[in-house]
């Protein structure tokens, strides 16, 4: 251990003298004109964002919202729910092209049992199953937003069976201008669907707005006999208060007329009817008792075959 200690206190005396030496050496080193001027280099670039997807919120938690910016750059007719495939930690798959028979939601490996669902800050969970019916959604074409809270809710969000989070879709406003929009789609498995909305823009002596829409799709199922028809209305009206707020009022009404997939044939059953009810409504009073079934003398309700 001395004999260590001895070794390092003679060489750093060396260390010290050879310094100066050292220093006084190296600006006689040839050098060449890069190394004496400084240069500067400057890296420009474009922050690239998909506008309505992804939008960054301000909060303590793992939120992802979708805006009406991204939704109107999709498929019209599809369901809203297909865009929540692009969130993290969100999966949805369809049980047809294009969701009018429903689908299946999950969200960090949680069932749509467990994943609330609002409308508007209304909760539309089954009350007896908490259940998501995805194919009772409002048309695409009447979402401001759509926002999923993976794993938690907010305090003040009326929710039921949120242990794996909230599923929250927001209408549009009326706008403030009068006009109207229609849209037209078809595609595979004869797929045909209208759309048109008309606001109001500000009327009365208050500025109210208002909007109304109306969709009406059909197309073939994709295996076995039968079609699938959805038809939707939706209005809404807005009164701004001023520094007061707004209020809203809105209505929203669905009608799904589905062939169910399970069944490979369709073999309507007559018992009871008579020719007389074959050219009425494709909803009529159940001869045999228990309400309204469907008609299945009307030809213009026939499950198809192609």
């Amino acid at each position: 251990m001395q004999l260590t200690k001895k070794l390092l206190t003679s060489v750093c005396p060396v260390a010290i003298l050879a310094a100066p030496f050292v220093l006084g050496i190296t600006p006689a080193f040839a050098q060449s004109t890069g190394t004496q001027e400084v240069e500067t280099v400057v890296v420009t670039g474009t922050r690239l964002s998909t506008n309505g997807l992804m939008n960054a919120a301000p909060i303590s938690k793992e939120r992802s919202t979708i805006t009406s910016e991204f939704l109107n750059t999709q498929i019209a007719g599809q369901t809203v729910f297909q865009a929540l495939n692009f969130m993290p930690g969100v999966n949805f798959t369809n049980n047809d092209p294009y969701g009018s028979s429903g689908g299946n939601i999950r969200m960090h490996g949680q069932d749509g049992n467990h994943i609330s669902l609002t409308l508007d800050g209304m909760p539309l969970n089954d009350t007896g199953n908490y259940a998501i019916y995805t194919n009772q959604m409002v048309d695409a074409e009447v979402v401001d937003r759509i926002s999923a809270n993976q794993g938690s809710t907010d305090v003040d969000s009326p929710t039921a069976a949120a242990t794996g989070g909230v599923v929250a879709i927001v209408t549009d406003k009326p706008h403030d201008d009068f006009g109207a929009e229609a849209v037209l789609t078809g595609g595979s498995y004869s797929d045909q669907r209208y759309f048109g909305r008309v606001d109001t823009g500000k009327f009365g002596p208050w500025g109210t707005q208002a909007f109304a829409a109306l969709s009406w799709q059909d197309y073939d199922k994709y295996k076995g006999p039968g079609e699938l028809r959805k038809i939707q209305g939706n209005i809404k009206f807005l009164q701004d208060l001023g520094s007061v707020g707004w209020i809203t009022l809105a209505g929203h009404w669905n009608t799904n007329r589905n062939n169910s997939y399970y069944g490979e044939y369709y073999a309507p059953n007559t018992t009871g009817f008579t020719s007389s009810l074959a050219a009425q409504a494709d909803i009529v009073k159940n001869p045999s008792g228990g309400g309204y079934i469907a008609n299945p003398l009307n030809t213009s309700t026939r499950l198809r075959t192609h």
